[in-house]
């Protein structure tokens, strides 16, 4: 019960925060990004950022909790009937790292890569747009 509402409160208060801070950056937006912008582009992009905080990142993060305690308890557990067994755990852990560091610079080519093939060969050539222009353009 206290987990639950530990979530709920968490999940309402970076509601809260989003919200606001989405708030403030559009209204700091310039006059002409509204122009080129439909009102309706702007809300859903509101409705869906705010939906991902509400129903997504709140289960993702007690999954991700829920992981670190069974990790953290087997470790536990092994290392109390064998420990000869924590031996091996700095040398897996720095092999876990290292795999997670070139899977993200692969995941980040993977994407560059496919990002470059399906832009047209006429928009190749232009500067990349700014975070603003992107949250306008979405």
């Amino acid at each position: 019960m206290a987990s639950a509402f530990t979530m709920a409160y968490g999940g309402i208060q970076g509601s809260k925060c989003l919200h606001q801070k989405l708030l403030n950056t559009t209204l700091r937006l310039s006059l002409l990004s509204f122009v080129h912008t439909p009102l309706g582009r702007i809300l859903n992009r509101f409705s869906d950022d705010m939906a991902t905080v509400d129903f997504v990142l709140p289960f993702t993060i007690r999954s991700m909790i829920n992981c670190v305690l069974h990790v953290a308890t087997t470790v536990v557990v092994v290392g109390g009937v064998t420990p000869v067994c924590l031996t091996t755990v700095p040398s897996m852990a720095l092999l876990y790292y290292l795999v997670q560091v070139c899977m993200l610079h692969t995941c980040c080519f993977v994407v560059e890569t496919c990002v470059k093939q399906t832009t047209l060969p006429l928009f190749r050539n232009q500067k990349p747009q700014s975070s603003e222009a992107l949250f306008s353009a979405s």
